[in-house]
């Protein structure tokens, strides 16, 4: 009997220990829905990992991060590695409700608990680069570049409401700066649903897509630069170049005309004002 009640009892013991096991594990799990990288190259599967809020900082070299279906639901990125910053989402519903900023974001945007300030994320950028297809996007999604950053870009890959009924809001200072969208069919970036936002040295949308978006760009250069794709569809607000050269001529004659052109009137209408002297 006795041994039976104490095997009973360390059974029970067991258990309970495999219980809160178990629990701290889901606590665990949840505490690391918050995946950071604040050194070297980071890449970083949302298949893998919790990706609630994931942080690359001005420490990391480069950040690589891919969601698949439904990885990246509502996820927050705050993003600023050195060389590059690329978010790839490739399936159904990957990024929907996404809301990623590569730059410097505002403080109060900053989650309390999470130990990081902005300065964190200050410095200059390479590029930041979004890719979507297959529907990975559909609703709600923002994606916001702000501050020292030479490129940022949004690609919709599919004719699948890859960036549909959502924000691409582009703010850079660099004299060189570029913001672009490539929307490579009709639907790929959602039409009149999404918006892009710029205010840089040059702002781009190329693909049959963008006919339809919203947009609002001031661009703070006069000379635009070269897309990195070579290719790229007038808005039709620039005046275009003149075709043929003026039909005359803006310098004057080089002598005077040798004969004039009316002969004297053979009677003066006005009598002279003097006698002769």
């Amino acid at each position: 009997t006795n041994s039976t009640f104490l095997s009973s009892h360390v059974v029970a013991n067991e258990m309970t220990v495999v219980s809160v096991v178990i629990l701290l594990v889901v606590l665990v799990r949840d505490t690391n829905g918050v995946v950071t990288c604040d050194d070297g190259n980071c890449v970083i599967d949302c298949s893998k990992e919790l990706c609630d809020i994931v942080i690359c900082t001005n420490l990391a070299s480069s950040c690589d991060i891919h969601c698949a279906s439904n990885d990246c639901r509502s996820s927050i990125f705050y993003l600023a590695a050195a060389d590059y910053n690329r978010v790839t989402c490739d399936g159904s519903d990957s990024c929907k409700f996404i809301h990623a900023q590569c730059g410097v974001p505002s403080y109060a945007s900053l989650p309390s608990n999470i130990g990081y300030n902005t300065s964190d994320f200050e410095g200059h950028i390479n590029e930041c680069t979004f890719t979507f297809s297959n529907n990975a996007v559909a609703s709600d999604g923002i994606i916001k570049c702000v501050d020292d950053i030479d490129l940022c870009q949004v690609h919709a890959l599919t004719n699948n409401d890859d960036f549909k009924s959502s924000n691409f809001i582009c703010e850079l200072l660099p004299s060189n700066a570029q913001c672009l969208m490539h929307c490579n069919a009709m639907k790929s970036c959602g039409g009149a649903t999404s918006n892009f936002h710029c205010i840089a040295s040059f702002c781009g949308c190329d693909g049959v897509g963008c006919l339809d978006i919203n947009r609002v760009w001031i661009e703070t250069h006069s000379t635009p630069a070269p897309t990195t794709t070579g290719r790229y569809i007038d808005d039709g607000e620039r005046s275009p170049a003149p075709t043929q050269k003026p039909t005359t001529s803006s310098n004057p004659t080089p002598s005077p005309t040798p004969k004039p052109t009316v002969l004297p009137t053979p009677r003066p209408t006005v009598k002279p004002s003097k006698a002769p002297t």
